[in-house]
C-alpha cells in the first residue's frame, strides 16, 4: 500500500496539488497539520484518495484533533503534527508517548525537515517519520514522504515538489 504523507503547506495548496498528482497510485493522504484549510480544499479535488488530517499549531480553525491513531496493513500509526510532544527539542517526549501506546509508526510535521529514524525496545522497533515541509522546506525544499507498507514491511521515502 502506498501512502502519500504531507506536512505544513502554509497556504501553498498547489504543492499540495503537485504531490498528490504525481503520486496517482497513492491510496491514502495523510496530512499532518499547518495548512488545514489547503488540505481542505485539495482533499475535494481528488475523491478517488482516502484522505486523513490532524490539526498544526496554525490550524486555528480547524475541528480535526491534535494526534490521530490508524491501522493499516495491521501497523498501529499515530499521526500528529508534533508541536504538543516538542519535537523541535528532539524526539524523546514522542517516543516515550508512542511506546506507551504501542505505536509502530509515528508521523509527524513541526520542524520542516524531513526525518527518518527508527528507535528499537527489545525485539519490538518504533518509526519515526517526519517528511518535511512541502510549502515551506528548509535545505532540501519543499517536500514530502511516501510510506510503502504491506504486512510485513515498512519503507519510507523523500521526494521534492518542483
Amino acid at each position: 500500500m502506498k501512502i502519500l504523507v504531507i506536512s505544513d503547506s502554509h497556504g501553498r495548496g498547489e504543492y499540495l496539488v503537485r504531490a498528490i498528482s504525481m503520486h496517482r497510485d497513492a491510496e491514502y493522504v495523510l496530512f499532518l497539520g499547518d495548512g488545514y484549510s489547503d488540505y481542505t480544499e485539495v482533499a475535494s479535488r481528488f475523491p478517488d484518495k482516502i484522505f486523513y488530517a490532524v490539526r498544526g499549531n496554525n490550524d486555528w480553525y480547524c475541528d480535526e484533533p491534535y494526534t490521530r491513531t490508524l491501522t493499516l496493513c495491521n501497523h498501529k500509526i499515530l499521526m500528529l503534527h508534533g508541536h504538543t510532544e516538542g519535537v523541535k527539542f528532539g524526539l524523546e517526549q514522542l517516543c516515550l508517548r508512542a511506546r506507551a501506546e504501542g505505536d509502530e509508526i509515528v508521523l509527524f510535521g513541526h520542524t520542516h525537515e524531513p526525518t527518518e529514524h527508527t528507535e528499537f525496545f527489545g525485539s519490538s522497533r518504533i518509526y519515526f517519520f517526519n517528511p518535511g515541509s512541502c510549502g515551506y522546506g528548509g535545505y532540501r525544499g519543499n517536500t514530502y514522504g511516501i510510506l510503502t507498507i504491506d504486512e510485513s514491511n515498512i519503507l519510507f521515502s523523500i521526494g521534492e515538489i518542483k
